[in-house]
């Protein structure tokens, strides 16, 4: 994807979005994790749209190594973090339906499409590779958990185990 220069429009419509949503001014100069979280999904969504990291750094005054950083700490947030991927996720949606022209698959190259698909098909047959390997280890499993089940109290009899557990520690049985 070709990298773009910077439309302040468009930025502004985003920054908008983005300080609506998290009630606060996303660029001023503090270290708060909300103000964090909220700079790092504008960053990458900037990012996602084709802007290049230096373009970024020079409209919120930051160093490129920094909006690297930032984009690197997202990508790691976002892997156990569902709310912050969430958030991301709407607002990303949310910007694409105030300015339209901005979904990223509108600007990408045919090749660059292609070559998505065909990494995305890999990635789909690795999956169903590695599925078919895990069959076996699930049935192995269920063997198990079927052995458990055999060896395991019924319901009733824990229900009764319950009741005199009570009785010993409470004085009192209810049959």
């Amino acid at each position: 994807m070709k990298k773009r220069e910077l439309n302040y429009e468009q930025f502004y419509v985003l920054l908008g979005i983005v300080e609506d949503f998290f009630g606060y001014k996303v660029l001023t100069k503090t270290r708060t994790r909300k103000v964090i979280d909220a700079r790092m999904i504008l960053y990458r969504i900037l990012k996602d749209i084709g802007y290049g990291v230096a373009h970024i750094g020079r409209y919120v005054d930051k160093d490129h190594a920094t909006i690297i950083n930032a984009l690197t700490n997202f990508e790691n947030y976002m892997e156990v973090d569902y709310k912050l991927y969430n958030t991301y996720i709407m607002l990303r949606e949310k910007f694409y339906e105030k300015d339209a022209e901005q979904n990223p698959l509108l600007y990408a190259s045919k090749k660059t499409l292609i070559d998505k698909v065909l990494s995305l098909e890999k990635q789909n047959k690795e999956l169903v590779f590695v599925l078919s390997e895990s069959k076996p280890l699930l049935d192995r499993y269920e063997r198990i958990i079927q052995i458990i089940d055999k060896q395991s109290p019924s319901k009733e009899r824990i229900d009764f185990l319950e009741r005199k557990l009570n009785h010993i520690l409470n004085g009192e049985y209810e049959l």
